[in-house]
């Protein structure tokens, strides 16, 4: 979940306040870094898109400690290729931030429409990723994780219990 909205607002906290190097994943390939600016200031850029490119070359501009990679976390190949890739790139890594989520309207329904596709696509991200993760990470594991979830687990709301029990 390091591209959506609380994964980039906590990338840019540890960023600025730990000087730390990010190394962000998506389950969407992003154009090269030289080209986020530009991008960004394009009226013909998807709106959402231009956010998160503008956020991205705001921390570049800062220092050049910003890697995204494409993985999705369902598929354990990519996650490790994506971990190799960051070890290959800061020679360690020493935080994991795991808050991958799905948000997309075919994962939600009402509790009596929620059906296993449902449920499964909340737990995917959330369990299945971050085994995957810890997979991934095996026999080089950070000093720290931080696994994040949604405040729906506690409020829950309409058309959210599968996303407030995988949280």
């Amino acid at each position: 979940g390091g591209l959506g909205h609380m994964g980039l607002t906590l990338a840019e906290a540890i960023f600025s306040r730990l000087d730390a190097r990010l190394v962000l994943v998506g389950r969407s390939a992003l154009p090269e870094p030289e080209r986020w600016q530009k991008l960004s200031e394009d009226e013909s850029t998807d709106p959402d898109l231009r956010r998160v490119l503008g956020r991205l070359a705001a921390l570049r501009a800062h220092r050049d400690d910003v890697l995204v990679l494409k993985a999705d976390v369902n598929d354990a190949g990519e996650l490790t290729a994506a971990v190799d890739a960051a070890l290959a790139r800061f020679g360690r890594i020493d935080l994991v931030v795991h808050g991958a989520a799905n948000i997309s309207a075919a994962a939600f329904a009402s509790a009596a429409e929620t059906g296993e596709a449902v449920v499964q696509a909340q737990l995917s991200p959330k369990l299945s990723g971050l085994l995957h993760l810890m997979d991934a990470m095996q026999g080089r594991e950070p000093a720290r994780w931080i696994v994040h979830a949604s405040i729906s687990s506690v409020l829950g709301g309409l058309g959210l219990a599968a996303y407030a029990g995988a949280n």
